[in-house]
């Protein structure tokens, strides 16, 4: 489906990768993984044609071949309905084949005879082409790809410019499935899912027939949707392939760090000896040369000399080699501490008969909680179900309706938003 040939990507004397090499047919399921600036989205927007490389090829293997491209950052006509941006390119081609019936079915109106054989032909072929199934969306598959994606309660006569940037995200995932392509590139596809937008999606792709590549931070959706792993190494600005999916390439990966490791080690004390061996003889034969004045003995301080001098050429030799091995580097490493922390009393959080509206709207109401130090709570829930709320409501960012909730003894209270 997709022929990739040594691609090569700079911005001005900044590489990206290149020697980019790899092939997609239908069936493969393939997760592009690399730290952020490692040239992921780059990639992805060569192979749809958004940008162009500086050296290779992309190539469709098959004329017909369909490409789903999912960004990161979509872009609508605020004022487009969502029944609109999910027709797409289909909706369009419908209404310029029903004005075109419309004029042919004019011209014919006022057509000599000479004209009408071939207005008759193209008004029949365009009467044929507007009943194809395929430019239109059947209500059923929009109504069920509307729903996996937590979209069912908006209504599809409605505005773009309502909706918030999760909606937006599953808006445009939702547009790119109904068109059915042979080939799906998406970008961060589980950025704003909840929970069960996300097994929906896992569960589709699963069932999903032709061949995807996708760029994800999250390794459970990677491991449950690719059986080939594709890495860019910022470091070496190149592009390696790992059979499996996402666990079992970490494992093939850590077992690769260690043995570097291993064998770096093994090097670094091989130097270590050679280095030691001519510390050694540089000692003789100085000594050999300031304790005597006699020739032979001079000569045998030279020789030794001469043993040190090939002894350094063999380190420098193995440090110019091919097979020196450089010293390990973490690139993909954070640290964390918490320092100057004072525990905390037995109870961290205690909510009592917590509500929250906006309006008459209800997000929830009769909620209690009590946290104890050491335990560690995932809070789970539909988008818009008020998780964001609450958490503003424990730093005191919001304000609740009714209840109350109160931090314990010696509490520092840290704080991740969703926008930083």
């Amino acid at each position: 489906m997709l022929q990739v040939s040594n691609l090569g990507k700079r911005y001005g004397d900044t590489l990206v990768f290149e020697g980019v090499h790899f092939t997609l047919n239908a069936g493969d399921r393939a997760g592009l993984v690399g730290p952020n600036g490692s040239g992921k989205t780059t990639l992805l927007r060569i192979l749809v044609g958004e940008e162009r490389p500086d050296t290779g090829s992309v190539q469709r293997t098959a004329a017909n071949v369909r490409i789903g491209y999912l960004p990161q950052a979509l872009k609508y006509d605020d004022e487009a309905t969502l029944r609109q941006v999910l027709a797409g390119s289909r909706l369009l081609d419908a209404d310029q084949l029903a004005a075109q019936v419309e004029e042919l079915a004019q011209a014919l109106s006022t057509a000599d005879e000479s004209e009408r054989e071939a207005l008759e032909k193209s008004y029949a072929a365009a009467i044929e082409r507007m009943q194809d199934a395929s430019l239109y969306l059947p209500e059923y598959q929009v109504q069920a790809i509307m729903a996996g994606l937590g979209l069912a309660d908006v209504d599809p006569s409605a505005p773009v410019r309502i909706l918030s940037g999760g909606q937006k995200t599953r808006l445009g995932l939702a547009r790119l499935l109904l068109s059915n392509p042979s080939l799906l590139l998406l970008d961060e596809p589980t950025n704003h899912l909840d929970i069960t937008a996300l097994e929906w999606l896992e569960e589709y792709l699963s069932q999903y027939a032709g061949g995807m590549l996708i760029v994800s931070h999250d390794r459970a959706f990677l491991d449950r949707t690719v059986n080939q792993i594709y890495e860019l190494d910022p470091l070496t600005h190149s592009l390696r392939a790992y059979p499996g999916n996402y666990s079992e390439y970490a494992q093939t990966k850590a077992r690769e760090r260690e043995k570097h490791a291993q064998m770096y080690r093994e090097q670094q004390e091989r130097i270590a000896r050679l280095q030691g061996a001519v510390h050694q003889l540089d000692n003789q034969a100085r000594k050999i040369e300031k304790e005597t004045i006699d020739f032979h003995y001079r000569k045998i301080a030279k020789k030794v000399a001469r043993q040190a001098t090939v002894r350094k050429k063999r380190i420098e030799r193995m440090l110019e080699s091919e097979d020196h091995l450089e010293k390990p580097q973490l690139t993909w490493d954070i640290k964390l501490e918490f320092v100057n922390t004072p525990p905390s009393g037995q109870d961290v959080l205690v909510i009592e008969d917590l509500a929250k509206s906006f309006g008459e709207r209800r997000l929830f109401a009769g909620a209690n909680l009590i946290l104890q130090r050491g335990e560690r709570i995932a809070l789970l829930g539909p988008n818009g179900s008020g998780k964001t709320t609450l958490l503003r409501m424990i730093t005191g960012e919001e304000a609740p309706t009714a209840g109350s909730l109160q931090l314990g003894a010696n509490v520092q209270l840290g704080y991740f938003s969703q926008e930083q």
